[in-house]
């Protein structure tokens, strides 16, 4: 892991359990804590006191500090998916891999920090807000006013937004199959990321969300933002379709919308949408892998030739419900 993000994990743990913080809450004196951890403290003390400083708590309940609580979970997120990025149908060169995740840990690295400060002038205002508002009666509304222009002059900081492609190399994402999803005529390799469509059905459990009409399995995530690719290797296959499909669409019936594919059925590559039916593609060469990218902002999904570069169909897409990678396989060869 990169030297930036071991580091930002120090800066964010709880100082009793020193793990990161979770449901972190704000003393007046701007030490924050887990609430479990805090509680657990005060339950074997006799005085509710600040466990760094001891300054006395005059609140048995602190308030959530609500913005140190998202920048964590960011940045535990971030942490999960750096951590379980695992091969997929794509071919990812380590060396870009490596420079990549080094350039967006620096990023991440420098997000967390400008929160980081914007929290700590947060925790300032609330200290000082709290000992004003502190103040009795004649003393209390002179400077009510003061008080209140304070925290509207320093508003919450915007929930932290992940830059496009953090820690993801966005020209080929990670593509991991669901088998509950997989059509009992298929038979996925160990590691998910490889289809056989065979000759005899498996038994598989009657779940909704698998298909029964088509040789079909979806990938384990659906997207409903950002810009997303992957390669499917269809090697020597003479029969197949890749694209993404709707959430909602029909799983045990004829898929009438909802589907935006790429397919090759006797010897021609066809594009398929709700609008475009079976459309023949000018493909002149066999094409051993297909790339497809989503774009969820521009609302579009592109198929090409990752070899060339050459795009070969573009849809735009009318839904605004998640869109699922699927794979499509009709004879006993792995793609």
């Amino acid at each position: 892991m990169a030297t930036g993000i071991f580091q930002a994990e120090i800066d964010f743990s709880c100082p009793i359990c020193q793990d990161i913080f979770r449901n972190p809450v704000v003393l007046s004196c701007s030490h924050s804590f887990c609430k479990a951890c805090l509680q657990r403290w005060w339950s074997q003390k006799k005085i509710h006191e600040c466990p760094v400083c001891k300054r006395r708590s005059s609140k048995s309940d602190p308030p959530s500090n609500l913005s140190l609580k998202n920048v964590c979970e960011a940045f535990a997120q971030e942490q999960q998916k750096a951590s379980s990025r695992p091969e997929v149908l794509c071919s990812l060169h380590s060396e870009v891999l490596k420079k990549e995740e080094e350039q967006k840990s620096q990023m991440m690295k420098t997000r967390i920090e400008d929160l980081s400060r914007e929290i700590s002038a947060l925790a300032e205002t609330i200290r000082a807000t709290e000992e004003e508002l502190r103040a009795e009666d004649v003393a209390f509304l002179h400077n009510y006013t003061t008080a209140v222009g304070r925290i509207q002059q320093r508003p919450l900081p915007d929930d932290p937004q992940l830059e496009s492609g953090a820690l993801v190399d966005v020209s080929c994402s990670p593509v991991i199959l669901d088998l509950n999803t997989a059509e009992p005529s298929l038979r996925l390799s160990p590691d998910l990321t490889v289809v056989i469509h065979q000759e005899r059905k498996c038994r598989a459990p009657k779940n909704p969300e698998r298909f029964e009409d088509y040789f079909t399995v979806l990938g384990s995530e659906g997207f409903d933002s950002g810009t997303h690719s992957w390669i499917v290797d269809v090697g020597n296959n003479t029969d197949w379709a890749v694209g993404v499909i709707g959430e909602s669409v029909q799983r045990k019936a004829e898929i009438q919308t909802g589907c935006w594919s790429m397919w090759f059925h006797d010897g021609k590559y066809r594009a398929f949408s709700p609008t475009v039916k079976n459309k023949v593609l000018s493909v002149k060469q066999l094409l051993q892998r297909i790339k497809v990218h989503l774009d969820c902002t521009r609302k579009t999904v592109t198929f090409s030739n990752p070899d060339t570069k050459t795009v070969m169909q573009t849809f735009s897409v009318t839904v605004t419900e998640k869109l699922f990678p699927f794979l499509e396989m009709f004879n006993g060869i792995s793609p």
